[in-house]
């Protein structure tokens, strides 16, 4: 099956969307931004399945974590949306099925970081964003934006989302640890 490669008009468009969950890219570097996109991420981010629903294993809460989990949303609702907001914010860099761009974006299938028992090296990559650093003794030459705009729920349920999909079986996190991250 041969992919089309996504024009400069639709990435102009995806920028737009992206603005609108908060994305910070500056105005003037817009241009240059579409322009690589287009040159260098051609084939169209593929969409999963209608109707797919990813699951995630249940989260486990200590005493202290029940009482301010109460208050959030759901275990539930969270890893449902995890899909979708990994779709809206990340997809676009590491690809509807985490594989990455090779040069450009690192995979999150079976990345260290990602499936690590200790959540807290991706949880700081979500939120201050990773630039300059080999990963798998790879370098990449784009930097990953930080996501600290977006509310502790949206932040577990993507990192839960990377965690358990893909074959990754990794931990999940709590919005109470991305607050203590932050």
């Amino acid at each position: 099956m041969t992919q089309q490669r996504l024009s400069a008009a639709t990435w102009k468009a995806e920028i737009v969307k992206m603005r609108g969950f908060g994305s910070p890219l500056p105005a003037a570097d817009e241009a240059s931004v579409i322009a690589y996109l287009a040159a260098h991420l051609g084939p169209s981010v593929p969409q999963p399945p209608p109707n797919t629903v990813v699951t995630a294993p249940p989260v486990t809460y200590t005493n202290a974590e029940t009482s301010a989990s109460a208050s959030t949303a759901s275990a539930s609702t969270t890893n449902a949306n995890g899909a979708q907001l990994y779709a809206q914010n990340c997809a676009a860099c590491h690809g509807a099925a985490g594989a990455g761009v090779p040069g450009a974006f690192p995979p999150l299938v079976h990345d260290p970081v990602v499936t690590a028992a200790n959540p807290a090296a991706h949880i700081s990559a979500v939120l201050k964003g990773v630039h300059g650093k080999a990963i798998g003794g790879k370098s990449y030459s784009s930097p990953m934006p930080p996501f600290a705009q977006l509310s502790d729920n949206d932040i577990a349920a993507i990192i839960n989302h990377e965690r358990t999909s893909w074959g990754n079986h990794a931990p999940t996190v709590t919005p109470a640890q991305i607050k203590s991250a932050r």
